[in-house]
């Protein structure tokens, strides 16, 4: 595992799915061979519904299909599903402050999806998320999940 590896096992260990976001270069769609740790998130159960329902909270509306549907996995010869994270949602994230970091994650925390999960650690995803989110930017690379 990364340092910055966050795993917030929903469930027990054995069955949560793991997710791992990575930065990498404009036009890769595939995780690097070896990534600076400083660049990959490793994260339990968050599938696209949860990343759809993050970005519906930063864009201060209900959840709609919409963006779920621009949250496409991309159709590469892979065992994994990978999904390229938009623009839009990587400058959302990298754009929030640390109260809305607790604004937002107090709303996602009675969500549904996020229910079963301990409040203080939605609020360390956003952080997490925000903080890869601010690399990608600084750094003009993008984020893709690959999900188990």
């Amino acid at each position: 595992n990364y340092p910055c590896s966050f795993l917030l096992p929903r469930y027990s260990p054995r069955m949560s799915l793991i997710s791992t976001f990575y930065l990498v270069p404009a036009e890769t769609f595939h995780p690097p061979q070896n990534p600076k740790p400083s660049e990959v998130l490793e994260v339990a159960d968050i599938t696209d519904i949860e990343l759809s329902l993050i970005w519906c909270v930063l864009l201060s509306e209900e959840w709609h299909e919409d963006l779920l549907t621009e949250l496409d996995f991309l159709n590469i010869d892979s065992d994994k599903n990978i999904i390229l994270i938009p623009t839009s949602l990587v400058e959302l994230l990298s754009e929030i402050t640390e109260s809305q970091i607790s604004d937002h994650s107090s709303l996602l925390a009675v969500s549904e999806e996020f229910e079963v999960w301990d409040p203080a650690n939605v609020n360390q995803l956003l952080k997490d998320l925000s903080t890869l989110a601010q690399s990608a930017v600084e750094k003009d690379m993008n984020i893709i999940v690959e999900m188990d």
